[in-house]
């Protein structure tokens, strides 16, 4: 009803699965898949991360994927990708065995390991994926599928690197098209032009 709602007033609604970080909601049901975040990061909830390295993950993800997918309509999907906190794999004893029996030797390498097994249940079910600009900036260019598409929102910056780079982009800086930054007054929102100083080839994405 939501989206048959906004559609007929010209809005796509887009859903978003933000994953692997700000996942706390997975601890109520299904624990087994989180990462070792609850002793050291119990203070703020937006820090509790997936575990990457258990199977379990992506099966709960392929089921919530398909899902919302087939309810939504929707042939974009959003993965997320933001704001993942390290901390929480570094210290948990299953991921780090993980990492070493594997030969994985960083944590962008892991979240890559992630990002490119979700992005297949989501590109299998028909959905395009989108995600945080984290990923691009964890050096996952070459890792994810061409068809992605990014959201930039830490900075305007961003947006020439991603499209530089050749991906479609999403231009949603915080600075400037933010509500709930205070600054943000409409004028602001409505001067902002995404493709000022880019390429002819950079705009059209």
């Amino acid at each position: 009803e939501v989206v048959d709602y906004a559609l007929d007033r010209g809005v796509r609604i887009i859903p978003e699965i933000d994953v692997p970080g700000h996942a706390a909601s997975y601890v109520k049901g299904y624990p087994e898949i989180m990462a070792d975040c609850f002793q050291k990061y119990y203070y703020n909830i937006n820090d509790f991360a997936l575990n990457p390295a258990v199977p379990k993950t992506y099966e709960v993800l392929e089921g919530l994927v398909t899902d919302v997918v087939k309810s939504s309509k929707s042939s974009f999907l959003h993965l997320g990708g933001d704001e993942v906190v390290y901390g929480c794999w570094d210290q948990d004893k299953s991921i780090l065995q993980y990492k070493q029996e594997n030969g994985i030797t960083s944590d962008n390498e892991l979240l890559g390991i992630f990002v490119e097994k979700v992005q297949k249940i989501a590109i299998s079910r028909g959905a395009t994926p989108v995600h945080w600009e984290e990923v691009f900036k964890a050096g996952l260019a070459d890792v994810v599928s061409p068809q992605t598409i990014f959201q930039v929102w830490t900075g305007a910056e961003f947006v020439s690197q991603c499209t530089a780079a050749g991906f479609r982009t999403v231009a949603s800086p915080s600075e400037v098209w933010y509500l709930d930054h205070a600054d943000n007054t409409w004028d602001v929102m409505f001067n902002y032009d995404p493709s000022t100083n880019l390429t002819s080839s950079q705009q059209a994405l």
